[in-house]
């Protein structure tokens, strides 16, 4: 079923604009957008070394992102969209990097309510705290980096329909397949088929637009419930996630075959101040789970393996010019805390980075 969906994905991407052009596109865009700059992090999650000292802080500075945009129109409404990350991704087997396919779809206008989009895709899950962090990665609540089955952009068919300001879509998408491993508490999901993802989006007026979404895993469904506003220069977001996912249970500090629903739940906020020449900006993010277990049965109230428990940050910054800028300075500060086991006790962990740097798109 999974190579079907893909062989879909890509005679959809043939087949969709056929009789809608003539062998040439009407018009045709390119852009590139780009991100570099410095940045430092104390490492202070991380905890005292062994020797208990503190970590040694570490700073760098190079090219964050390099991205080509390309769009084209053919007929009334059909589009082709593709966006290719120049950096690339890096090849776990010989560390190097190749440029690859952010993403590429076709959109296709049906009628005036009903569109088609066929091809790699974001994918409707984590609210507008996934949707507009394009280049700061610190800004991303943990629920969405770690409790997201599917990646950022994937392979979908994307069904829209809209009445009047209000648009619902539906995404079908393929199911991430992964082996059985019994070395984790994860279930993981080892059958193929489809995943579903439901948003419906609306412009209610006054310069708010609220947000529900909806995802349905094997293994985990989540839920995200937010709203943009826009008051004059004020701007801003409010997304709340919650999810659950299946876990094998834990007997004598070993993973047996008894699985439970363990449940987790992500708060994000951002907040921009249009000054003109500058915009200051705040965002706040808090990840918890609620109820998993440690090795011994109990209630885990702290991290063990990276942020598999909790995890809070607050950042703050300015930036420089209006956010369609071509060239656009930032500079943040971000502050994380969590909570750690030391011991066998509970320690909390505070950590500090920050960035300066430019971005923008031409």
């Amino acid at each position: 079923m999974r190579n079907n969906m893909k062989t879909l994905t890509m005679l959809g991407a043939l087949s969709l604009p056929l009789g809608a052009y003539a062998g040439a596109a009407e018009s045709a865009k390119v852009g590139f957008e780009y991100s570099a700059g410095l940045q430092r992090s104390d490492n202070a999650l991380m905890g005292k070394t062994d020797d208990d000292k503190d970590q040694k802080a570490t700073m760098s500075i190079g090219l964050g992102a390099a991205n080509l945009r390309l769009g084209s129109e053919f007929g009334n409404g059909n589009h082709v969209h593709m966006k290719f990350n120049l950096l690339g991704k890096m090849d776990a087997t010989t560390q190097k990097r190749s440029p690859a396919l952010t993403y590429g779809y076709v959109h296709r206008k049906v009628t005036n309510q009903v569109d088609i989009r066929v091809g790699k895709m974001l994918v409707n899950q984590g609210g507008f705290n996934q949707r507009n962090n394009t280049y700061d990665s610190f800004a991303v609540n943990q629920f969405n980096q770690g409790w997201l089955w599917h990646d950022h952009y994937a392979d979908a068919l994307a069904i829209d329909y809209t009445q009047g300001k209000a648009k619902a879509t539906l995404q079908v998408l393929n199911k991430p397949v992964y082996k059985a491993d019994t070395a984790t508490s994860w279930v993981k999901n080892e059958d193929s088929g489809y995943d579903f993802a439901f948003q419906i989006e609306a412009d209610v007026g006054r310069g708010v637009t609220p947000l529900f979404q909806y995802v349905t895993y094997d293994a985990s469904n989540t839920m995200t419930v937010g709203a943009a506003f826009t008051q004059n220069r004020v701007s801003g977001s409010f997304d709340y996630s919650m999810g659950a996912q299946k876990q094998h249970t834990w007997t004598g500090g070993k993973v047996d075959s008894k699985v439970t629903d363990v449940k987790a739940n992500g708060i994000s906020a951002e907040l921009h101040y249009d000054m003109g020449n500058m915009t200051p900006f705040f965002a706040f993010n808090s990840f918890t789970v609620a109820d998993a277990k440690d090795a011994a049965g109990k209630d885990k109230k702290v991290n063990t393996v990276g942020y598999d428990n909790n995890l809070q940050d607050m950042s703050f910054g300015v930036e420089g010019g209006k956010h369609t800028d071509q060239f656009r300075p930032r500079l943040a500060v971000s502050m994380k805390s969590g909570k750690w086991d030391k011991n066998g006790k509970e320690e909390t962990r505070s950590q500090t980075d920050f960035s300066i740097g430019v971005y923008g798109n031409l």
